[in-house]
């Protein structure tokens, strides 16, 4: 455990001189961790450039591989009472409209605030137990749970060109296969990174956007509906985080 340790804060901090002040160690001892794990493993993990060490293509890719069962490992011995308060990534675009009411009722957690894209890697890496999202489809190790199902609508006047969210977003992965098949005509050509962003440019006269209903409400904006052109809100998680009843039950109140 301590040589792993030892890798992942040479790779966070960069340097041995750096890394042994984090682990309270000598920098020599730093070195003799890494040298057991590389003998230990099979491969180099760092090789030498100049006066710097750096870390090998395998060390990089073990890290990688590994993180997310560190997380979890790290989620499975936290103390139980820590628990009770779980971490939440949720997506700006919910937590601007009409998701705060809903955590009110929820209860006390930790709670984080990010791009959709941003949301899942949180997930993935084990930072947070759940993420609540726009659903952009199966992800491979997780789990997702329906919370609502939130329209789509146009804010502004019907000339322009039409705005909408970067097509990366979760929201415009799961709209773009409908958008293509029944709705030809709401073609987006201009793409911005926030649903705020997109209803003040749309005020300003740049032409209509196509956001959550929740944000043209939150932000006071006219809109006009989209007939039966929705998003659907789900909480994800990985199936290890759904059995802990801290995040069963806090989803349980959430959804109630």
């Amino acid at each position: 455990m301590e040589d792993w340790l030892t890798l992942r804060a040479l790779h966070e901090h960069g340097t041995t001189a750096k890394a042994a002040i984090v682990l309270r160690i000598s920098q020599s001892a730093v070195s003799k961790r890494i040298d057991r794990f590389s003998e230990l493993l099979g491969v180099p993990l760092v090789e030498r450039r100049g006066r710097r060490v750096v870390l090998t293509l395998e060390a990089e890719r073990l890290l990688l591989e590994a993180e997310p069962l560190w997380q979890q490992l790290q989620e499975v011995l936290r103390p139980r009472s820590q628990l009770r308060k779980i971490r939440v990534a949720a997506s700006e675009s919910l937590l601007i409209s009409w998701l705060p009411e809903r955590l009110r009722v929820a209860g006390a957690c930790e709670l984080h605030a990010h791009r959709g894209i941003g949301v899942m890697d949180r997930v993935r890496s084990g930072q947070v137990e759940l993420a609540i999202c726009a659903d952009a489809g199966p992800e491979q190790g997780l789990e997702s749970r329906e919370l609502a199902e939130e329209s789509m609508v146009l804010v502004g006047g019907p000339g322009g060109d039409l705005w909408g969210i970067e097509p990366q977003s979760l929201t415009a992965q799961a709209l773009e296969p409908r958008l293509q098949r029944s709705y030809a005509h709401l073609r987006v050509v201009h793409t911005l990174e926030s649903y705020a962003a997109l209803v003040q440019m749309s005020k300003a006269g740049f032409g209509p956007a196509l956001v959550p209903e929740g944000v043209a409400v939150a932000l006071q904006a006219p809109f006009q509906s989209v007939p039966d052109l929705k998003r659907r809100i789900v909480g994800v998680a990985r199936r290890s985080s759904w059995r802990l009843e801290a995040v069963s039950g806090w989803w349980d109140r959430l959804s109630s």
